[in-house]
């Protein structure tokens, strides 16, 4: 018999108040389908009968071998039931970190605090409210689903998400909470789709909103303006959209644009949770600008608010020029094991590593990483394999000729900087764009767009749709790509893209520049396995919170690499970090060369040359080399034997 069908025995036995026939329901349960539900329901029919002790012994098993929600709130009722209110007040709190919507613990939790209100600061009490409330405005299908996404249950939170509603919500709250809900369920795509049709219907303000901030999200910036063009016919003065203005503002080079904005919108806010976010963005606003003391500045104004402090903490450590006091690390700690939310302590414990490891104390450090990154995979689950298995289905794809396109692209030649995250992208971005001829950009994501764009337009993977593409169809993506860039380029006949991630897509980037030259910089394995798992990422690079998987995925990025170095010999080369750090002048010239440039006048000033950096990586190009850096994960060699065997088998 299924769950489902002793469930629907369980709960008639239940609604007719047949209590021992309920017992006995589940003793056959048991016998014959042992799950975490038999033993929940177990518990729960001796806890309503009085029988504490059979009740416990059933929660008892079940912990030992079921890693459940519904045990805990059973093992949380019986210390309710025994007056152990500091005892349940802490498994409800486990339950809910495990899973925030579950309803039912909520709601139990609020009993608690009415019971006893001694166990509980008057913030919390509130805390537990406003999360009550929440759930009383969204429809039940999403607090549903959001519980089912919680509990792991995918395919039921899947089928919520897209059918509870024949077009997204109107109410901002349930808008909210789908768009969140599908983020959680790599859906993102779904969703903006989704919104993009609705909007072809009637122009919702809310709904343009959220299309914006899902378009910011993916960095499609170019994307968003449209959108955000629209909204500003319907919410010009409304704070929040002035602060996601700003926001696209610094992220198309336009970033005193953007101070200028969110410092008016300071002037005028009484919003603390939007002060907040002004803060945090000024700080990003200055960092690009590489005013590190004012970015530091503003950083620390956000720590007044607790529900960014753990971010606020995490962008002063990645400022890499912030010491902590010992209260403040002690601070950064205590937010680390507090009951806030997964994402929060996440950031804090990425903060805590950076802090311990600038002290020397490299074994907490990467105790403390390791936290960090145990909650990213637990927030974002991912499957390296899968992961892998998509690259090694790259070098199996055929290779298209390269064919030649319009003089209005051929004009300009695209750099395309590539390989894996923390291997050195940003210092030869800024090397480079020191040269009179060469603009810099950021990490454009537009090729990644485009990529999705075909997927989605031909129903089948990009690779199988290439060698198809007709010259139109090829001049109008380059069209887009270079008009996405334009925000960045100054006219010069060279500009660098510095995303990492192009390398799965070099055949789409030649397909559409045949003109195009890509540097695969690469790292040290070792190093660079343990920059990208002491670093946190706004988005993607999951295989960097395991450094085993991080050794898979690099084994696999070399192998894509020398397919189509193998393929496109004139396109394609490969650099390595400590070449670069060690013999820049050198390697410098053999850059120039490779790109068709004269060689830089003076490479060594790069970090002198005054620009917006796009990218948390900023601290390190605005100081000289320094080669003994190179080295510095040998402070935790001790813990990096999936790198270090890695190395060796490379070596």
């Amino acid at each position: 018999m299924s769950t489902t069908s002793y469930l629907q025995q369980f709960s008639q036995a239940i609604n007719e108040k047949a209590l021992e026939k309920a017992v006995d329901i589940t003793k056959i349960w048991i016998d014959e389908a042992p799950e975490t539900m038999a033993y929940a329901c177990a518990g729960m029919i001796n806890r309503k009968m009085g029988r504490l002790e059979a009740a416990q012994e059933m929660v008892d098993f079940g912990k030992k071998h079921y890693n459940s929600v519904f045990i805990l709130q059973e093992q949380a009722l019986i210390y309710m039931e025994q007056g152990k209110g500091p005892e349940a007040r802490d498994t409800f709190e486990t339950i809910i970190r495990t899973n925030r919507y579950f309803l039912s613990a909520w709601q139990q939790l609020w009993k608690l605090t009415k019971d006893q209100p001694s166990l509980f600061l008057p913030q919390e009490v509130a805390g537990v409210e406003r999360q009550l409330r929440q759930f009383s405005d969204m429809p039940k299908a999403l607090v549903q689903a959001y519980f089912e996404l919680g509990n792991g249950n995918l395919d039921s939170a899947n089928t919520l998400i897209t059918g509870a509603f024949t077009q997204p919500p109107s109410d901002h709250r349930s808008l909210s909470g789908w768009v969140e809900l599908a983020q959680k369920q790599n859906m993102t795509r779904f969703v903006i789709r989704s919104l993009e049709v609705a909007l072809q219907k009637a122009e919702q303000p809310a709904w343009l909103f959220e299309v914006v901030k899902l378009l910011q999200n993916q960095q499609n910036f170019y994307q968003a303006q449209k959108y955000l063009d629209a909204l500003s016919k319907y919410w010009s003065d409304e704070p929040l959209f002035k602060l996601t203005q700003a926001s696209q503002l610094l992220h198309t080079n336009r970033v005193e644009e953007a101070i200028n904005v969110l410092q008016m919108l300071s002037a005028n806010n009484d919003n603390q949770p939007l002060q907040a976010r002004i803060y945090i963005l000024l700080g990003q606003c200055y960092q690009t600008l590489q005013n590190i003391a004012q970015s530091a500045d503003f950083f620390r104004l956000a720590l007044q608010f607790e529900h960014v402090k753990g971010e606020a903490y995490w962008h002063l450590a990645n400022l890499k020029v912030a010491r902590f006091s010992a209260d403040e690390k002690r601070d950064i700690d205590a937010l680390a094991q507090s009951n806030n939310t997964a994402m929060d302590r996440c950031y804090a414990f990425y903060a805590l590593g950076m802090a311990q490891n600038q002290d020397g104390e490299f074994a907490k450090a990467f105790a403390s990483f390791t936290a960090a990154n145990a909650l990213k995979r637990q927030l974002n689950p991912y499957d390296v394999n899968t992961i892998t298995d998509s690259l090694d289905m790259l070098r199996k794809a055929p290779v298209p000729a390269l064919t030649k396109t319009d003089a209005a692209t051929t004009s300009i030649t695209p750099v395309f900087i590539v390989g894996l995250p923390r291997s050195g992208s940003t210092l030869l971005d800024q090397m480079l764009a020191a040269h009179p001829h060469i603009d810099g950009t950021k990490e454009l994501t537009t090729i990644l767009h485009i990529v999705q764009d075909i997927a989605e337009k031909y129903g089948k993977a990009f690779h199988e749709v290439l060698p198809n593409l007709t010259a139109q169809e090829k001049q109008t993506y380059a069209n887009w790509y270079l008009e996405s860039a334009a925000t960045f380029t100054k006219n010069s006949a060279y500009f660098i893209d510095k995303n990492p991630e192009n390398f799965k897509y070099i055949s789409v980037i030649l397909a559409l520049f045949p003109q195009a030259k890509i540097i695969d910089l690469r790292r040290d394995p070792v190093a660079n396995g343990l920059s990208a798992y002491r670093h946190h990422f706004a988005s993607g690079h999951n295989y960097s919170n395991a450094l085993s998987d991080f050794a898979q995925y690099y084994t696999a990025y070399t192998k894509v690499i020398s397919h189509f170095a193998a393929a496109y010999p004139e396109a394609v080369t490969t650099i390595t970090y400590e070449t670069l750090v060690t013999e820049p002048v050198k390697t410098l010239q053999n850059v120039c060369a490779f790109i068709g440039v004269e060689e830089i006048a003076k490479p060594l000033d790069f970090y002198k040359h005054q620009r917006a950096i796009h990218t948390p990586s900023v601290a390190q190009v605005y100081q000289p080399l320094d080669p003994n850096k190179l080295n510095e994960w040998q402070d935790f060699a001790e813990f990096l034997a999936p790198l270090l065997a890695l190395q060796s088998e490379l070596a």
